[in-house]
C-alpha cells in the first residue's frame, strides 16, 4: 500500500507534543503474514517514534480505513503494543485511559447510501459545509481550524484548552451544530467521547467498492489548511457560544426485570465486561441497523442498577435502551416499568452559530489553495514538484510558498535555447526550444512574486537556488543594470532570486535600473546594449537570446510604503505572478537532499524536452479577461492584461505535463480539462495581485500617509472584533505608534465610507467587504 508519509508525519505533530501516546487503529487490514481475512491492526506510538509508526503501516496489504486517536494517551497503553502493530486481540484505546481533551472534532459527513463512497458532488457539499461551520465560528470570535478531507466528507478541528476528560463541552458543541445539517450533509453526533478515533492524513479512505461511473472514488485522507499558528479556543468563548444540556439518566427498570436474562435471549454471543465500576456488553451487530456490524452497539449498567444502550454510528445517535427494549419486547409484552421522568430537565433546542454573512463574490475571488489543491494541481507535475518543495519544513511549507518556486524553475526548464542550427539572423522567439504562437510568439519564462512577512521561511531550504545552479540558470541575487546585462549574455534563461525586491523599486536605489531591464527583457527575447563612449574601452553588450526568470520576494508592509501605481501599470511589478503568502513558522525538515534533488532533475527534464511551435486557439484569453476587466481599477487593467495574453498560455502549458505517459513527450497536448485548470490558476493568482496592489496609493505623500494609518487600524481592527464589537479606545490601546487620535478616528470614518465597517450605538462591527490582510 502507498501511504503519503510526509502528510502523516505533518498532521500527527500538529495533534500531538513529543512524548505524547497515540493509538493508530487499521480497520479490515491485511499484512503479508496475515492475508487469509480482514482483521484488525493497531499499535501505539509517539512522535518519537514515527519512523516505527510508518514502517508498520508500511506492512498492509490492504485496508477499509486507518485511524488515530484524537487526544493524548496514558504512556502506561505502550505496554499492549510498543511501537508495532499487532493484530486481533489487542483492545484499544479507551476513555478513562485519556489524559484530556485537546480537540473538538467536526465530522461533516456527506448523506448517502451506507457503505459507498461519496460522489463528487455529495463530497463537496460536505466541503461546503464545513467551510460554512468554521466561517460561522470565525464570525464568533474563533480561531480558525484544522481543516481536513476525510475523502469523503470534511472534518474540522479546533485546539481546546487541554479539558478533563470528563466535560461535556464537546458533545454540547455537537449538540448546538446539529441544526446545521441539512439534506446532504450530517454532522456527525457521535465524536464526542474522549478516545475517539480519527481518520489519519496520508491514508486512503476506501470505504466501500469505487464505482466511477457514478464518480464514486476511494480518495485521500489530507489536511487542507493548517494553521500556522495553534490558537486555543478560549473557555469563555466556548461557554458562550454553546446551550448547556443536561443528559437524562438511565432508566432504573423494576427489581423483576433481569437484564442478564434480557440479553441471554436477544444477544447470546455478548458477554460482560467491567466497565467504570459497572457492566458492558458489546453486541456484534447493532439490532437498529444490521449494517452497523463493527461492535459499535454496546449496553451498559452502572453499580446502581442504570441501564444505558449506545450505538457509535450517526445514524443510531438519538437511540436509547426505552429504544431498545421497545424495538426487541413491545410495550404489550412487557412488565410495568416505572421511570421516573420528574428528574430529566427541558431545554430549548440548541442554537447553532450564525450562518455567514453572505457577500456576492466575483469569480476569481472564490479561488482559493483549496481550490488549487482539490481542482488545479491533483495528477500533474507540478504538483508534484511543490510537494518535493514542500519538504524543507515540518510541518510541511504551504503551497504559497511552493507554487512559485516550481513555477520558475519549470519556466526557467521551458524557455530554453534550441541547439538546431539556423541563420543568424535569427533572434529571440525564432531561437526558443519551445515558442507559444500568440502575438509574434512567447516564450514560456516566468516572474513570480511571494509577498510574505520576514521570518516565514521564504528561502528555508534553498532547493530552488540548488536546482538552478545544478542546471547552470543561476544568476544571482542581485546586480547592477550593466551586471545582468552581463550574466544574461551567458544564460539567456537564467533565475535571478531577489531576497527583498525593496531596492528595484526605490528610484533613488541604485539598483532601481535594474528593474528597467526586467521590465523590458520579460518578452523582448534579445538586447544591445550600447554604453556612452566616454566609458573607456566601452563595449556593447548584446544578446539574440535573453528569456530571464525572476523569483522575488517582499514583505506586504514594505511593499504598500513603497510601490506606486507607474510599477503596476507600466513598470516591473504587472509582469510578475503573485502569491500572497500566510504567516508560516516551520521548523527546519528533515529529508534526503540527494534523493531530492535527483527527483526533482527528473520532472524538470519532461519541461526540457518540450519543443515546437505551439499554436493557440483564437480568443484564446477573451472571455477570461472579459470576467477580470470586470470593475476591476484602471490600476490592474495592463497586470490582467498580461496575465491573460501571456501567463494564461503559459500556465496551460505547465499544467499539461501529468503523471500520463501521453503528455510527457515532445508535444504539448492542450485539453479543455488543462485550459479550465489554468483558468482558476490564473483567477488565483490575481486574487493575489489585488490583494497586494490595492495597497498602492497615489504618489501623494499625505495620500499615502492616510492610506498606510487606514491598513493599520484595519490590522487592529481584526485583532479587537468579537460579536459585540469594538469602540475607538480599543483601537487606540493597541498600541498605533506614530498615530494621533484624529488620524485614528479619520480612519474609521474612512473605513464606513467603504462599507468595512458598520456602527452601532458605540460600537463598530467588521463587514465581509473588510479586506484581508497580514496581522
Amino acid at each position: 500500500m502507498t501511504f503519503d508519509h510526509q502528510e502523516i508525519t505533518a498532521a500527527l505533530k500538529a495533534w500531538f507534543r513529543p512524548g505524547e501516546v497515540f493509538e493508530v487503529r487499521a480497520l479490515e487490514a491485511t499484512t503479508k503474514q496475515w492475508n487469509t481475512r480482514p482483521h484488525t491492526e493497531a499499535g501505539y506510538f509517539d512522535l518519537e517514534h514515527l519512523p516505527d509508526l510508518l514502517r508498520s503501516l508500511d506492512t498492509l496489504t490492504a485496508y477499509k480505513g486507518i485511524y488515530v486517536t484524537l487526544n493524548p494517551l496514558t504512556p502506561a497503553v505502550l505496554g499492549r503494543a510498543r511501537y508495532v502493530f499487532k493484530h486481533d486481540k489487542l483492545i484499544g484505546a479507551k476513555d478513562e485511559e485519556v489524559l484530556c481533551r485537546r480537540w473538538l472534532p467536526i465530522d461533516c459527513d456527506a448523506k448517502r447510501v451506507s457503505g459507498v463512497p461519496s460522489s463528487e458532488d455529495e463530497h463537496a457539499y460536505a466541503l461546503a459545509k464545513a467551510r460554512d461551520i468554521r466561517d460561522g465560528f470565525a464570525s464568533m470570535g474563533w480561531p480558525d481550524p484544522i481543516f481536513i478531507d476525510s475523502g469523503n466528507g470534511a472534518q474540522l478541528l479546533y485546539r481546546l484548552p487541554d479539558l478533563p476528560p470528563g466535560s461535556d463541552l464537546v458533545k454540547r458543541t455537537l449538540e448546538a451544530l446539529q441544526p446545521c445539517s441539512d439534506d446532504h450533509v450530517e454532522i456527525d453526533q457521535t465524536v464526542f467521547n474522549p478516545a475517539r478515533i480519527w481518520r489519519l492524513p496520508g491514508t486512503l479512505n476506501r470505504k466501500g467498492d469505487p464505482c466511477p461511473e457514478q464518480l464514486r472514488h476511494h480518495r485521500p485522507s489530507r489536511v487542507l489548511v493548517l494553521p500556522a499558528a495553534d490558537v486555543v479556543v478560549p473557555l469563555h468563548t466556548l461557554e458562550a457560544s454553546m446551550p448547556r444540556s443536561v443528559e437524562a439518566p438511565k432508566t432504573i427498570e423494576t427489581s423483576s426485570f433481569s437484564l442478564t436474562a434480557f440479553i441471554a435471549r436477544h444477544f447470546p454471543n455478548a458477554k460482560p465486561m467491567p466497565y467504570n465500576g459497572g457492566t458492558k456488553w458489546v453486541l456484534d451487530v447493532c439490532p437498529f441497523n444490521p449494517d452497523h456490524n463493527d461492535r459499535s452497539a454496546v449496553i451498559t449498567q452502572t453499580s446502581e442498577g442504570r441501564i444505558g444502550f449506545v450505538c457509535h454510528h450517526n445514524g443510531c445517535s438519538g437511540k436509547t435502551w426505552h429504544d431498545l427494549r421497545t424495538l426487541l419486547e413491545p410495550p404489550t409484552s412487557l412488565p410495568d416499568v416505572s421511570i421516573d421522568t420528574t428528574a430529566i430537565l427541558q431545554r430549548k433546542a440548541p442554537t447553532p452559530p450564525p450562518p455567514p454573512r453572505v457577500v456576492p463574490q466575483k469569480e476569481w475571488e472564490k479561488v482559493t489553495l483549496e481550490t488549487l489543491e482539490r481542482e488545479v494541481l491533483p495528477g500533474t507535475i507540478l504538483e508534484r514538484i511543490t510537494r518535493l518543495l514542500s519538504q524543507v519544513t515540518t510541518p510541511p511549507l504551504p503551497l504559497a510558498f511552493t507554487l512559485p518556486k516550481a513555477l520558475v524553475l519549470i519556466g526557467a526548464a521551458l524557455s530554453e535555447r534550441t541547439d538546431e542550427e539556423g541563420p543568424a539572423s535569427r533572434q529571440g522567439v525564432e531561437l526558443a526550444r519551445l515558442a507559444l504562437n500568440s502575438a509574434g510568439g512567447q516564450v514560456c519564462n516566468m516572474y513570480c512574486l511571494l509577498a510574505a512577512p520576514s521570518g516565514t521561511g521564504k528561502d528555508i531550504g534553498g532547493l530552488e537556488e540548488k536546482m538552478a545552479r545544478r542546471n547552470n540558470w543561476f544568476v544571482g541575487s542581485a546586480g547592477s543594470k550593466e551586471g545582468l546585462y552581463d550574466a544574461y549574455m551567458v544564460k539567456p534563461n537564467g533565475i535571478l532570486k531577489i531576497s527583498e525586491l525593496q531596492p528595484y523599486l526605490e528610484p533613488r536605489h541604485w539598483q532601481h535600473e535594474a528593474a528597467q531591464f526586467f521590465t523590458e527583457a520579460f518578452n523582448q527575447g534579445a538586447f544591445n546594449h550600447c554604453q556612452s563612449m566616454r566609458v573607456k574601452n566601452a563595449v556593447p553588450r548584446q544578446s539574440n537570446y535573453c528569456y530571464p526568470n525572476v523569483l522575488a520576494n517582499i514583505q506586504p508592509d514594505v511593499f504598500e510604503r513603497i510601490a506606486r501605481p507607474i510599477d503596476i501599470e507600466s513598470g516591473l511589478l504587472g509582469r510578475f505572478l503573485v502569491s500572497h503568502a500566510p504567516h508560516f513558522c516551520g521548523d527546519p525538515g528533515r529529508f534526503n537532499l540527494k534523493e531530492t534533488l535527483s527527483t526533482l532533475q527528473s520532472y524538470l527534464d519532461l519541461f526540457t524536452r518540450k519543443c515546437g511551435l505551439l499554436d493557440l486557439p483564437d480568443h484564446y484569453a477573451s472571455d477570461l479577461k472579459a470576467s477580470l476587466m470586470e470593475d476591476a481599477p484602471s490600476m490592474m487593467f495592463s497586470h490582467i492584461a498580461r496575465l491573460c495574453n501571456e501567463y494564461y498560455p503559459r500556465l496551460a502549458t505547465v499544467l499539461s505535463v501529468t503523471e500520463s505517459a501521453i503528455t510527457q513527450g515532445p508535444e504539448v497536448l492542450l485539453t479543455p480539462d488543462v485550459w479550465h485548470r489554468a483558468k482558476l490558476l490564473i483567477h488565483w493568482f490575481y486574487h493575489n495581485a489585488y490583494r497586494l496592489f490595492g495597497r498602492i496609493t497615489d504618489d501623494d505623500d499625505r495620500s499615502r500617509r492616510r492610506e498606510i494609518v487606514l491598513l493599520r487600524v484595519l490590522r487592529r481592527a481584526r485583532k479587537v472584533d468579537c460579536p459585540h464589537g469594538f469602540t475607538r479606545r480599543d483601537i487606540s490601546l493597541g498600541g498605533l505608534k506614530g498615530t494621533d487620535a484624529k488620524e485614528r478616528k479619520e480612519a474609521l470614518d474612512e473605513m464606513l465610507d467603504r462599507g468595512w465597517l458598520t456602527l452601532e450605538g458605540l460600537s463598530y462591527h467588521l463587514t465581509d467587504l473588510a479586506p484581508e490582510l497580514d496581522c
